[in-house]
């Protein structure tokens, strides 16, 4: 252990003489109601949301933010931003944010003529089949149709809307 004389600056002391950041008064900040919320959205099935609370719960005991990061392996940066997004916005700062990312590639009128498609038997369209294959569901979008659809996205979009599974999977055929 490390004894403590009075050449070792103290973590309450900065260069200018004055209190940083950690302050003994920290205790207590959180209203009882926000700590009941806190302790139960430990147990939450988010690993996120999890961290996020015991970060502030360990910073509502007066921790440090090393000393939170180093407990719960995160960086000190996040351990911040967390302490700050909860004395901005209360429990509710600490969920996730919408986030930006990349804007809808389909349109919602494409999105309603898959559906249209594939509710719609093959042979009511002037097609020589009876059921949809995803590749047959693909070239009639992207061919007849002139929309460019990835057959991935058709899927994804039948799974969301629960179509019923009259679009079959075409049997691969064996190289020869």
């Amino acid at each position: 252990m490390l004894s403590m004389n009075k050449s070792v600056k103290t973590s309450n002391d900065n260069v200018s003489g004055s209190r940083s950041r950690r302050s003994s008064t920290r205790r207590g900040y959180i209203s009882r109601s926000d700590e009941s919320k806190l302790r139960a959205a430990r147990k939450s099935t988010s690993m996120r949301i999890t961290i996020r609370a015991r970060v502030v719960l360990l910073w509502n005991k007066g921790e440090s933010t090393s000393a939170i990061a180093r407990t719960l392996g995160i960086s000190r940066q996040t351990a911040g931003k967390w302490i700050e997004r909860f004395k901005e916005s209360g429990t509710e700062g600490l969920l996730d944010q919408q986030r930006s990312g990349r804007p809808q590639v389909y349109r919602e009128d494409c999105i309603q003529t898959i559906l249209d498609v594939a509710r719609t038997p093959p042979r009511l369209l002037g097609l020589p089949f009876q059921t949809w294959s995803v590749r047959k569901l693909e070239h009639y979008l992207n061919v007849d149709r002139g929309h460019t659809i990835k057959r991935s996205r058709i899927w994804q979009v039948l799974n969301h809307e629960k179509v019923k599974r009259r679009v079959q999977k075409e049997k691969r055929r064996p190289k020869i």
